[in-house]
């Protein structure tokens, strides 16, 4: 199965591709439904009651790999399968993992304001990777269901604010509304924290407190960059590495902005 995702900058299509911790992933949630389908034991074992925490704590993991029925799983790896492989590109495997599995953290932690109620599926866990997309790419559009356009950032904040709705009382139904609030605050935070401690930051904060934003680059900086890999790079991120590296060899070094030095550090490191 494969989303049409519409470049907002290029105004082109693009398909999305299918990254090795979303696979790993994907059939990880798979084989558990398989296994835990129709089950009420497995249910009871791993799912995630905030109440009893400390009685089986392995559920504050394993509540992230049920789900309760065949369209609760579709449409949480839907999502995972559509927005999960661009960021895993961008962000890299170890750290795209570690987003998945802090923002289902971060949705058990919050579903302790139910500590009654029991907790299964991977909204939480999804919804930290749509929040972390969004905002890297806030004005990428999507064809919902292959038909409808909308920007991505429009259904992200649909999501957060039925989440908001449903901890307060003003939706009733039986969807974990703090997991899913949980999930997308920890992938704000984690995207804030990574990009404040990014190198790419870190040479931007210098360059604003005064420190030679347009000076002199040693040449080991130069060759580093030169020899960034465009493997695994996005097509629209190796457009932009080619394009820099070509206004390097046409006007100097000394004529890339802030960004532009920014933006190669970044993918230097």
């Amino acid at each position: 199965m494969r989303l049409l995702l519409i470049n907002a900058r290029k105004g082109e299509n693009d398909y999305v591709y299918m990254t090795p911790w979303v696979k790993r992933l994907l059939i990880t949630n798979a084989l558990a439904f398989l296994v835990t389908v129709n089950n009420p034991i497995a249910a009871r074992v791993f799912g995630f009651y905030p109440a009893a925490v400390f009685i089986q704590p392995w559920s504050l993991v394993t509540y992230m790999f049920l789900h309760a029925d065949t369209w609760h799983l579709l449409f949480n790896m839907l999502f995972l399968y559509f927005f999960g492989s661009r960021l895993e590109d961008r962000l890299g495997g170890a750290s795209f993992l570690k987003l998945y599995l802090y923002s289902g953290l971060g949705g058990a932690l919050l579903s302790f304001f139910s500590p009654g109620v029991l907790i299964i599926g991977a909204s939480g866990a999804v919804l930290g990777v749509m929040t972390a997309f969004v905002m890297l790419w806030p004005h990428e559009r999507i064809l919902l269901f292959f038909v409808i356009p909308m920007p991505v950032r429009w259904l992200v904040i649909f999501q957060g604010l039925t989440a908001i709705w449903g901890g307060l009382g003003v939706i009733q139904n039986n969807t974990a509304h703090f997991a899913h609030l949980g999930g997308m605050v920890v992938g704000f935070l984690f995207m804030r924290l990574r990009s404040r401690n990014s190198q790419a930051e870190k040479f931007k904060r210098a360059a604003a407190g005064g420190q030679a934003a347009t000076g002199p680059v040693s040449n080991a900086n130069v060759n580093k960059w030169k020899n960034i890999s465009r493997d695994g790079l996005h097509e629209i991120n190796r457009e932009e590495l080619d394009r820099v590296l070509d206004k390097i060899t046409r006007m100097g070094v000394e004529a890339l902005t802030v960004d532009e030095r920014a933006f190669l550090e970044r993918f230097s490191t």
